[in-house]
């Protein structure tokens, strides 16, 4: 082999390893971006999240009181319409508390 076929050949080989230096590292770059992409996304997907679980949040104290008042209101309602029939109505009524009461209520100790 000539000294200038060497050359040549040596030329090849340096060409074709920095071709393929050079396509891994285009292919490094690839994974960074795509990993670079991937924390973005989920990163988002984080904010929104806390944010979306904060109005939620809100949303749900509001709605649970607004139907648990709306179901009081109507309890007392009926409670009023029932005591309201007639004197034996409330007298049966207030007896009948008074009695759930001391049931689920232990008695008060004196000190």
């Amino acid at each position: 082999m000539t000294t200038a076929n060497t050359r040549m050949t040596l030329g090849a080989l340096l060409g074709a390893v920095t071709t393929s230096a050079n396509a891994v590292s285009q292919s490094l770059n690839v994974v960074t971006d795509c990993i670079d992409m991937g924390q973005n996304a989920v990163s988002s997907m984080k904010r929104k999240q806390v944010f979306r679980n904060a109005v939620d949040d809100i949303n749900y104290e509001n709605d649970y009181l607004e139907q648990s008042a709306k179901v009081r209101a109507g309890q007392k309602i009926a409670i009023l319409e029932f005591r309201s029939k007639s004197a034996e109505h409330a007298t049966a009524y207030d007896a009948a508390l008074a009695e759930i009461q001391a049931a689920i209520r232990p008695p008060k100790t004196q000190p």
